[in-house]
């Protein structure tokens, strides 16, 4: 009734299997709510092995121009230690507040597979959604050269349990 709901999740990693490049969960939202403001390191994007240049603050930005249309599609977007992420909806707010500790985020025209399984930019289905992630741990992005090195072994997710906990707040 409050239009407050809190939200706790766990993932364990498993030994036998590759570790997910990430570990959150996925709101979709209409496409017309392209706007948002956080409260997070930005304002471009940001990742555990690259964060160094980036600044705290309050930022306003827009989905279309989180995504990063590089020639192969790949990972972008992300903003690091977010307290909070406002999503306008007319005359309401979905807003994301970190609880226990901040979460990483990013809220992009498309998600991760749809940017996984286009070969060039062109190859993207037209948008007809943005999507909120909210991450309890991710991977760095490596390439440290432009050969394609991979992420260093301590930004990579290990064998664990991996939590998050957060209110949504629709107001």
């Amino acid at each position: 009734n409050s239009g407050e709901m809190k939200v706790k999740f766990s993932y364990k990693t498993s030994s036998f299997a590759p570790k997910p490049p990430l570990i959150g969960l996925r709101f979709k939202f209409d496409k017309e709510f392209n706007d948002f403001s956080y409260v997070a390191l930005g304002p471009k994007d940001n990742y555990v092995d690259r964060y160094k240049g980036q600044k705290y603050g309050l930022y306003n930005s827009r989905a279309t121009d989180e995504f990063v249309p590089y020639s192969i599609p790949q990972e972008c977007g992300n903003h690091l230690f977010t307290k909070e992420v406002n999503i306008p909806m007319g005359e309401k707010t979905f807003s994301v507040y970190s609880l226990d500790k901040t979460f990483s985020f990013k809220y992009l025209p498309y998600n991760e597979f749809e940017m996984e399984n286009a070969e060039r930019v062109e190859d993207l289905p037209p948008s007809r959604f943005n999507y909120l992630t909210i991450h309890s741990a991710t991977k760095g992005v490596g390439g440290d050269d432009s050969w394609g090195a991979p992420v260093h072994k301590k930004y990579r997710l290990k064998n664990r349990i991996y939590s998050q906990k957060f209110i949504i707040k629709i107001h």
